[in-house]
């Protein structure tokens, strides 16, 4: 991979928008470009590789920082060990098992007011809202 990519480029390769290539530099995801006299950003074809690895994470719920962390293990592991990259999967799981157990109880009130309601009332008598004001009035 000896071939250098504009920023353009690399956006379209990598399926991430210029501004987004930008701020990952500036956080330091991605390693700073080399410039061309004329002032064009040059990016070696790892950056791809970087950027669809950053996606991949996002997807998965990282954070940028939590990325960043785990770039770092990836291309400057010391003497890290895998152990350490599947504690932090198993972090980012339970965080995202904790918020599932959150949406399941939203979803049981939900269709808990939905069942309640009566299509023909008029909005007044509406016990979704009735419902949503008390809780409006309990958390004020």
């Amino acid at each position: 991979m000896s071939n250098l990519l504009t920023i353009g480029r690399l956006s379209k390769m990598s399926h991430v928008s210029i501004d987004t290539i930008r701020y990952y530099e500036e956080l330091g995801l991605i390693t700073h470009a080399s410039r061309k006299s004329s002032g064009y950003r040059l990016y070696s074809e790892d950056a791809v590789l970087r950027l669809r690895f950053i996606k991949n994470a996002k997807s998965l719920g990282f954070t940028l920082k939590e990325i960043k962390e785990l770039l770092r293990l990836k291309y400057d592991p010391d003497d890290e060990t895998c152990h350490e990259v599947r504690k932090k999967a198993e972090e980012k799981l339970n965080e995202i098992n904790e918020k599932i157990k959150i949406l399941h109880g939203m979803k049981k009130v939900l269709d808990e007011m939905i069942l309640s309601c009566k299509t023909n009332e008029k909005t007044d008598e509406c016990p979704v809202l009735k419902s949503l004001d008390l809780i409006t009035r309990k958390t004020s």
